[in-house]
């Protein structure tokens, strides 16, 4: 779409001027809409786009979850089990905000200039 391809190309000239080569760039826009897609399909509660599923259902089908990994043999995955409630946490708000504090710090690594060798 024309909307889709003025975001594309606003984002690449952002990054040509931040100094990414075009093939790095092209590499950090593809990523980037992958990366808002994945937070989107792994936000915390999500089940799908069901419109008629209500918060009481969202929530039961959430809470069995947190048991599900809870209640997993803690000698073979012990770690899973003490993350279980964060796992499954509901903070929505925490869960954008960190991944995309994450994906930005990852390609502020990546800039040229920045001594990682990388970006063009």
């Amino acid at each position: 779409s024309e909307a889709s391809l003025r975001v594309t190309e606003t984002t690449l000239a952002g990054l040509h001027r931040a100094g990414f080569d075009a093939a790095h760039a092209s590499e950090i826009a593809r990523n980037g809409m992958w990366t808002g897609l994945i937070l989107v399909m792994s936000e915390p509660g999500f089940t799908g786009f069901d419109p008629e599923l209500r918060d009481a259902a969202r929530a039961e089908l959430q809470r069995h979850k947190l048991v599900e990994l809870a209640t997993l043999p803690r000698d073979r995955y012990p770690r899973l089990v003490d993350a279980a409630a964060d796992m499954t946490s509901s903070d929505v708000e925490f869960h954008y905000r960190f991944g995309m504090d994450l994906f930005i710090a990852g390609v502020q690594a990546m800039a040229p200039g920045n001594g990682s060798g990388a970006g063009g």
